[in-house]
């Protein structure tokens, strides 16, 4: 710099004698041009290159967003067949429960109808005991609990409790459907539910089914039992139709069910029949109290002449003016004073059986009045034949007289038995 200097100098001095004149400049203003020289300079360059490369980087930038969109696109569209597919596996979920679900209350009414049917045969049959066991597993289901006959109305109040659970399960699900996931997080315990509710509903079959088997054995049991009683007091075997049964209108080959309840309504029928003979059959006493019997039925010596005789009753030992009792419901046949007897009241109970009160002191029925079990049709006497108060009980069969014995004893026997 010295040296530059000096030449600058010198320029400037041969300046002054008439020479070309030279100008000195700074070393921060050099700097400064150089400096600014070397930006223009990578500026042109760099303009150069942009001008140069420009299509390229563009299409670099163009084709990497691109490729970014199609991306999220492809993204959306996955998303979006996951939500279709969730929402289609939603939706047939939801009609599988619905279905389901149609085919448990189907069957609650089917359930509901049985135990009817079971309720009332065994009303009109006048089995107490076996009509409580025919109530017993009643049509609650998961807590077991409701009406013993329910109506076959479906009613929410009367909804087995899982049945409700079930339903509002599903009612959720409805009222979630915009949430894919959630019937996904209940459809466990939906399934769990609807399979108790169908494991119950098949326990509640099996055991109506064990209850009309029960039913048919009892109404065969009484039958019997009852058949030996009329057999104990001289009639034949029943045969003869009636009584207060109405069948009901049942295809044996329906189902199981149909069968087993047309079995039991043929045993009830038969029940019914002999049940309706034996309810007219004079089985009670005709006073009440002990009863104590001074002469009983068959040949005696008579009490006037001491010479043996034929008794068509039995004496039974009572106060004057004790009240005697019809011993079956029937329709009376005299209310009249009739020779030895006295003052007599017969009764005709039906299928040739008579029964006849005599020696009574008043007579409280009329000719042709029918009265039942119980009613009082006159008052202990000593009229007729007779030498003291006392009531000659007399029962006859298809026109014969038998000992009353039978009956009394029949009815005893029947009533220990209930």
């Amino acid at each position: 710099m010295v040296r530059l200097a000096g030449v600058f100098t010198a320029k400037q001095s041969s300046a002054r004698l008439g020479s070309v004149p030279y100008y000195s400049l700074s070393r921060s203003v050099a700097l400064t041009a150089a400096c600014i020289l070397a930006l223009s300079t990578a500026w042109a360059g760099a303009a150069t290159l942009l001008l140069l490369f420009r299509d390229d980087f563009v299409a670099t930038l163009v084709a990497r967003q691109t490729e970014m969109q199609y991306a999220y696109e492809d993204r959306l569209g996955a998303l979006r067949a996951r939500v279709d597919r969730l929402t289609s596996r939603q939706l047939l979920e939801q009609d599988g429960v619905e279905v389901r679900m149609a085919e448990l209350l189907s069957r609650q009414v089917e359930l509901e109808t049985r135990q009817s049917i079971i309720a009332n045969i065994a009303e009109q049959a006048r089995l107490p005991a076996a009509l409580a066991r025919a109530r017993k597993p009643d049509l609650s289901i998961g807590a077991v609990g409701g009406p013993e006959v329910p109506s076959p109305v479906m009613q929410r109040a009367n909804k087995p409790s899982v049945l409700i659970d079930a339903l509002d399960a599903t009612s959720s699900i409805q009222k979630s459907r915009p949430r894919v996931d959630a019937p996904l997080r209940k459809a466990g315990s939906i399934e769990e539910k609807l399979s108790s509710a169908d494991r119950t509903m098949g326990n509640l079959e099996d055991s109506q089914l064990t209850a009309v088997s029960a039913l048919a054995e009892t109404a065969k049991d009484d039958a019997t039992r009852l058949q030996s009683i009329v057999l104990d007091v001289g009639l034949g075997p029943v045969k003869a139709a009636g009584g207060p049964f109405v069948p009901l209108k049942l295809d044996p080959k329906a189902g199981p069910f149909e069968q087993k309840a047309d079995a039991l309504q043929t045993a009830v029928l038969s029940l019914a029949r002999v049940r309706d003979l034996v309810d007219k059959l004079p089985l009670a006493r005709p006073m009440r109290g002990d009863m104590d019997v001074t002469s009983s039925f068959g040949v005696r010596p008579d009490p006037f002449t001491r010479r043996p005789a034929m008794h068509t009753g039995i004496d039974m030992k009572a106060d004057q003016g004790a009240p005697v009792r019809a011993t079956a419901p029937g329709v009376v046949t005299a209310a009249e004073y009739s020779g030895g007897y006295g003052n007599m009241v017969e009764i005709d109970h039906g299928n040739g059986v008579v029964t006849r009160y005599g020696h009574l002191v008043s007579i409280a029925v009329e000719d042709g009045q029918r009265v039942q079990a119980g009613v009082v049709v006159g008052r202990v006497g000593s009229t007729g034949r007779a030498t003291g108060p006392h009531l000659h009980y007399e029962t006859r069969l298809g026109g014969d007289p038998v000992d009353p014995q039978r009956f009394l004893k029949a009815g005893t026997k029947l009533s220990l038995a209930d």
